[in-house]
């Protein structure tokens, strides 16, 4: 043994040298060594006798790996087993050293994990020793006894637990010990425990919970890492399956706010706190509501977001301290926004943000803006309701700021509130445009070549990026402004930051104006190319991801008319070089993406060869784990634990838990880098986009991808799941649309699975995103398959009864803490009713009105309360927009609703909210479209309250819709209606201001009066011409479903009017003119 002994302590001195060659040659030594059946003996030599710290610290841990699988143990008899055991602790009681000590006490929890489960005989003496330390008088003694509890609790937790009540115990006396580290490693085991807490100790933990508060308040006192360490318990707490926590929640929100706000704390801790406050909002929302603990929260996040240091003026923002308190303090906020009652917040924050806003320190006005920027996402209804003209205000005078540092914070609200507070903020284009163009031009002229760029111009890009994009067709009259600056940014004197916004602007202004963009291809689209055809640096590597990606953008929005195939096929190509020649994940996602668009145009010539090349690639990605890393425990030594193997660890006829148990060995948690994440997901959406467009030229593909796919619906990375949940479902309708008795066999197969998965998602996940993404797959699915979905046996009842619990608020993403009362939703809680309000028409379409009608009757209540006046305005217009959705598949069974229905839409006209007016007036046009006989003797008031609003109604989308309604109204009926007064009050409203859709039904309207010669025709015909002008030109119009029919109407009108609308049709601008002229010759 000596001589083994020297060897093995030679070796691991070797790896000790800093010196690589040495360390290879030795780790080399060490594998060989580490098979031989005589290296146990050997390092429980070095263990015990080596004079070297770190070598016997080695010699714990190589032991440890050894042991770690139970086959490895196991494979000693009993008695060795017992003497190695006595061997351990006898070590862990002479040992000295702490690194030594800790890693010895980590060997003994593992071989503890392994004795006391099924397999092994028990460990008395370690639970004996355990209480023998913990009762010494000395304070070293005490600190060794109670970590050994707490290494027990992480590593064989489940083997202690059923010894739990009499440890709880043991922490009533060691918490109030006078020694620090024993509280702190009481409170390390009572975090490791919390999981195997169940009912009956439930009363015994709560009891300690007030010691633990004290004590971390303590502990953060004289040892700041370990305080980070020990407020894990909090999570591990609020988590808890059992209600442990819920009676301390105050004073456990007291002290994070203590430690947050103390500036003298290191900021690891004080993000710990400030985050903390975050996440104990998602989870126990009423309890904070009801103690008003969000009003000293937001208190203590904004005091925190306000002591920022103000960078210095060249600074560029974008590189803010990825780690601060401030930025951790304005995550915390966002998710207070999404989580709290609007009401209560905003009334909380703005005693916070108004004195800072007259504030003369520029950090706290930069504060300001941030707090309302953050909070635009959960609170959008109630800005838009309650304090737009205000916010507005404050921005306004914000953009203009003198300071860089306040101007940047106000574009950045501006930014959010051009995502999130739609459509109020477009209306302003014409004050916020000029404003923003000025500053980008003051920017991009007082850049000198090779010289740094101004601080504002990150932010003067974002804001005017996201301000067009959600401006949608309303940018078109100012499109000629941004293209212009956009194209002279993406010159070469411009640095690569400035090339690559510009380069995005570009993508954002085509996906907002769509076919608008054209004229300016011919210049954009070269210098795109260009870009993707360049050698790149790994500086301007950026340049191309940016270009192919806004190429993507450029193709979807022109459309096959505009974007040639000859084109698409070579960028499809240029593609495929570059992720041949670049392995990296963001040009792999911009790729995929290209690859989708480009299928949009290229359709189903692409190809089964093309096609199958690019799933290929695409599934290589999905298939991918880089990026996935799993934390194992700390390895501070350098030895390569994960080469060295024991060749027969495993007897061959262990179980497969036990495998898979052994695999994860070690694994603490599961860590995903964003750049992989977004490739999947990107490669994902560009195989639904194949499904979608390339038809039978995908249909071979399908089998594999639905397999792969299906995979990823568990994924830990919410945005890939997301993906995987909608893809799932295209690849079913294109079994569907496959047309063939495979294709609609395989349907069925999947259909029953995939509704079963949606319904769970639905009913018991907790994280909004991945309930909304599964509520609208169940709408696409019921749209395209319509009754393929609905004569599956039960699936209509578990559809309702999805509406149903969301309506109810029973899903586990709603906030469900057993507090009674009508208590106030967070909005982020409101939405699920909007895309759960989607879903019931759909289902009514993809059934017969007589079998609809009953699942409707049974949800009609429940709508009906949420038209109150009490409900919110995303509850009232969710309700009554999803009731008069559902009119057209009740037709021919309308009668008994009629009573319950009326009413409510008639009363709604005079809602204070645009959308609640407009639902309600949409749900009376449809009642008299679809209503039939029953309906006529209802036309004299119905039409009387549309005439009433007509001249009251100031928004221009409700003036359209109420265009819709009496088009309608003569449509279904023209010899039981007023036809001329009717006439009149849709000519004075043309053409149409918004909402285009409806120039669907002015069509009809106007072929129901050709058809009937209706003397009032020849009057339209003017109107008939302007609104045909409109309709072809203007981008926001559905063309696609709507011009066969207008074209048909002008064909036939021409044929009795031909001379009149001649003249009309040459009154009109030129490019009107020539267009309508070829649909009425085509």
């Amino acid at each position: 043994i000596h001589f083994y002994k020297r060897a093995m302590e030679a070796i691991l001195a070797r790896l000790l040298q800093p010196d690589n060659e040495i360390i290879k040659a030795a780790t080399e030594e060490l594998r060989a060594a580490f098979k031989q059946p005589g290296v146990i003996p050997e390092l429980c030599a070095v263990l015990g006798n080596s004079q070297q710290v770190q070598i016997r610290q080695y010699a714990a841990v190589l032991l440890r790996k050894k042991f770690s699988k139970p086959g490895s143990w196991f494979k000693f008899a009993q008695p060795d087993r017992n003497q190695l055991k006595s061997g351990c602790l006898s070590s862990l009681m002479a040992e000295q050293e702490k690194s030594v000590r800790n890693a010895l006490a980590q060997l003994v929890g593992t071989l503890a994990k392994h004795e006391l489960g099924q397999r092994g005989g028990g460990w008395p003496e370690l639970l004996q020793l355990i209480l023998a330390k913990v009762g010494s008088e000395v304070g070293q003694d005490r600190v060794l006894g109670v970590m050994m509890v707490a290494v027990l609790g992480e590593v064989a937790g489940e083997q202690i637990s059923p010894q739990l009540k009499d440890f709880l115990q043991m922490f009533r006396k060691t918490l109030g010990d006078p020694e620090v580290e024993v509280c702190y490693y009481t409170i390390v085991a009572l975090t490791h425990l919390v999981r195997r807490t169940g009912s009956e100790e439930v009363v015994m933990f709560q009891q300690l919970v007030p010691a633990v508060l004290a004590k971390v308040e303590a502990i953060a006192g004289v040892d700041q890492d370990k305080a980070v360490t020990a407020i894990d318990i909090f999570d591990e707490l609020i988590e808890s399956e059992v209600a442990i926590v819920v009676p301390h929640i105050k004073p456990m929100v007291e002290l994070c706010i203590k430690l947050a706000q103390n500036q003298e704390m290191d900021d690891s801790l004080r993000i710990k706190s400030v985050t903390f406050l975050g996440r104990l909002t998602r989870l126990k929302k009423k309890t904070i509501v009801k103690h008003k603990l969000y009003i000293p929260m937001i208190q203590v996040i904004f005091s925190i977001m306000a002591q920022q240091e103000l960078p210095d003026d060249d600074d560029d923002e974008d590189e803010d301290d990825d780690d601060s308190p401030a930025l951790a303090a304005s995550q915390s906020l966002d998710i207070l926004a999404l989580n709290l009652p609007p009401e209560k917040y905003i009334t909380a924050l703005l005693t916070q943000v108004q004195p800072a806003l007259q504030s003369p320190s520029p950090a706290h006005q930069r504060a300001a803006y941030q707090a309302i920027a953050v909070s635009a996402e959960g609170c959008q209804e109630h800005i838009r309701t309650k304090y737009l003209q205000s916010f507005l205000q404050i921005m306004g005078s914000g953009i203009r700021h003198e300071l860089p540092v306040v101007r940047n914070s106000a574009l950045y609200m501006l930014g959010q509130f051009s995502e999130f507070i739609q459509p109020e903020i477009s209306n302003h284009a014409p004050d916020i445009l000029p404003v923003l163009l000025d500053y980008l031009d003051r920017a991009l002229a007082s850049i000198t070549p090779g010289g740094k760029d101004p601080s504002t111009v990150s932010r003067i890009f974002y804001a005017l990026e996201t301000f067009c994009e959600n401006l949608e067709m309303k940018l078109v009259p100012h499109l000629e402004l941004i293209m212009s600056r956009a194209i002279q940014a993406m010159a070469d004197p411009y640095s690569v930051r400035i090339q690559e916004l510009a380069i995005s602007l570009v993508g954002a202004a085509s996906n907002a104006t769509k076919g608008a963009i054209v004229p300016y291809m011919g210049v954009v689209v070269p210098r795109l190319e260009q870009y993707l055809t360049m050698q790149h640096t790994d500086d301007t590597q950026v340049l191309l991801t940016q270009a192919m990606a806004t190429l993507g953008t450029l193709a979807r929005a022109v459309g096959e008319q505009h974007f040639s195939k000859e084109f698409a096929e070579k960028c499809i190509n240029i593609g495929l070089e570059l992720v041949k020649s670049n392995d990296d994940p963001d040009v792999r996602k911009c790729a995929y993406s290209l690859f989708g668009a480009v299928a949009s145009v290229v359709k189903v010539e692409m190809g089964t060869e093309l096609v199958g090349m690019l799933v290929d690639l695409m599934l290589k990605s999905i298939q991918n784990t880089e990026g996935i890393s799993l934390d194992v425990e700390e390895n501070d030594t350098n030895i390569p634990l994960e080469d060295l193997s024991d060749e027969e660890d495993i007897e061959s006829n262990a179980d497969d838990t036990d495998k898979a148990l052994d695999d994860l060995e070690g694994v603490k948690n599961v860590t995903v880098e964003n750049s992989f994440m977004a490739e999947k997901e990107c490669a994902i959406i560009a195989l639904k986009d194949l499904s979608v467009e390339c038809g039978a030229a995908f249909h071979p593909f399908l089998p594999q991808c639905v397999e792969e796919i299906a995979s990823l619906l568990e994924y830990p990375d919410y945005d890939v799941r997301c993906a995987a949940i909608e893809a799932s479902g295209f690849f079913l309708i294109a079994y569907h649309k496959a047309g063939t008795q495979e294709g609609a066999a395989k349907f069925r197969e999947g259909v029953v699975g995939y509704l079963t998965r949606l319904v769970e998602l639905v009913v018991e996940e907790e994280e909004h995103q991945i309930v909304i993404a599964a509520l609208d797959a169940m709408t696409e699915l019921l749209k395209q398959c319509k009754n393929a979905v609905t004569e599956g046996a039960g699936h209509c009842e578990k559809i309702v009864s999805c509406i149903q619990k969301i309506m109810k608020g029973e899903c586990a993403s709603q906030d469900m803490e057993g507090e009674d009362g009508e208590e106030e939703e967070a909005e982020q809680d409101e939405m699920l009713f909007e895309y759960a309000g989607e879903v019931l028409p759909n289902l009514g379409r993809a059934l017969t009105p007589q079998a609809f009608a009953p699942y409707f009757t049974g949800l009609l209540p429940i709508l009906l309360k949420k038209t109150k006046k009490q409900c919110n305005v995303a509850e009232r217009s969710f309700a009554i927009g999803a009731i008069a959705d559902s009119i057209e598949p009740l037709a021919g069974v309308l009668d008994p609703f009629l009573p319950h229905l009326l009413p409510i839409f008639v009363e709604m006209t005079t809602d204070a909210e645009d959308d609640c007016r407009n639902n309600a007036v949409y749900g009376l046009g449809e009642v008299i479209l679809w209503g039939g006989v029953v309906v006529e003797q209802h036309y004299t008031a119905v039409l009387g309250t549309l005439s009433q609003l007509l001249q009251v109604e100031t928004s221009p989308r409700v003036v359209d819709q109420i265009v819709g309604a009496v088009a309608r109204a003569v449509v279904a009926n023209i010899a039981k209606v007023p036809v001329e007064e009717m006439v009149t009050a849709v000519l004075a409203n043309l053409p149409l201001k918004e909402d285009m859709d409806e120039y669907d039904m002015v069509f009809k309207f106007f072929s129901t009066l050709f058809t009937a010669q209706h003397p009032t025709f020849t009057s339209c015909l003017p109107k008939i011409v302007e609104c045909a002008a409109v309709f072809f030109t203007s981008p926001a119009t559905d063309k696609e479903k709507t011009s066969p029919q207008v074209i048909s109407f002008l064909k036939q009108t021409a044929t009795s009017f031909g001379a009149d609308l001649q003249v009309l049709v040459a009154a009109l601008p030129p490019d009107q003119g020539q267009v309508v002229a070829k649909a009425i010759q085509e």
